[in-house]
């Protein structure tokens, strides 16, 4: 088996220009392969890991397991990197580090706590660096509890009904260009729902 290779995570940055730099996603990285402890777990029996195998969808094979493990700390540690802490915020908004905690409450701005810290993921900020347009209403929309990286793939997923030009658009691109908030407010209602 030959080894892969790959492109430098410098490179990669530099490419993407994500908005974050390579040494805020090594410090991502770390915290949540800090995260990441070794769980004791029982040993299935045969038949029970069969019936695992046949019925939950999830392969058993370790390299398979792996590799969704590490997509799935990859997709952490991007989140947590493209997010901004309570001071960021403040500065950017022009308002005192209080009154953001007041609008997290108010559910006016959206964050997560990772390691005892407040994160703001940059999707709900535009260009302008305000907030979304409607945020408060979406927000009021979205199912409590929803998992952090389900709210940002919300926000960030194309959606086929709302259309830009003929195509399918991002609720948060909806609503930069002005778009009726009433159907992200739905969509939003439907979250996590089959």
């Amino acid at each position: 088996m030959t080894a892969e290779a790959h492109t430098p995570v410098e490179a990669l940055i530099d490419r993407v220009q994500p908005g974050f730099s390579s040494d805020q996603l090594a410090d991502a990285l770390e915290r949540a392969l800090e995260r990441l402890k070794p769980t004791d777990t029982a040993a299935l029996t045969s038949a029970d890991q069969t019936f695992w195998d046949q019925h939950s969808g999830i392969p058993s094979e370790p390299r398979l397991v792996a590799n969704a493990m590490a997509a799935s700390v990859a997709a952490a540690t991007l989140h947590e990197a493209g997010s901004l802490g309570s001071q960021e915020v403040a500065l950017r908004l022009g308002l005192r580090p209080s009154t953001v905690r007041r609008y997290v409450l108010d559910r006016k701005l959206y964050s997560f706590k990772t390691n005892g810290r407040m994160l703001f993921p940059s999707w709900q900020f535009t260009g302008t660096r305000r907030p979304l347009p409607h945020l408060a209403e979406i927000l009021a929309a979205l199912p409590p509890g929803s998992h952090p990286q389900t709210v940002q793939g919300f926000f960030t997923t194309p959606q086929p009904d709302l259309r830009l030009s003929g195509e399918a658009a991002t609720p948060r691109d909806w609503l930069i260009s002005g778009g009726e908030p009433d159907l992200v407010v739905a969509l939003a209602s439907s979250v996590g729902r089959l």
